[in-house]
């Protein structure tokens, strides 16, 4: 049986389950190292084939690493 502004709160019901769902999936998964935490130990192969690691690709200034993987896997 149909009743005034049941679907209305059914809406704001499930709105309100995928934000919470939302906001802790997001809070589950770090984005990186925090200001100020040190680097883990680590070792890559740059474009030349080349192994670095963080001291052979920091600079004065020290390092920004851009990560990028295509969509298309």
């Amino acid at each position: 049986m149909y009743q005034p502004g049941s679907r209305r709160r059914d809406w704001l019901a499930s709105l309100a389950a995928s934000l919470l769902l939302m906001s802790a999936l997001s809070s589950a998964f770090a984005a990186g190292p925090e200001v100020g935490e040190t680097v883990p130990a680590f070792e890559t192969v740059d474009h030349s084939g080349q192994v670095r690691d963080f001291d052979s690709l920091a600079g004065e200034r020290g390092l920004l690493l851009l990560f990028f993987r295509s969509a298309d896997w």
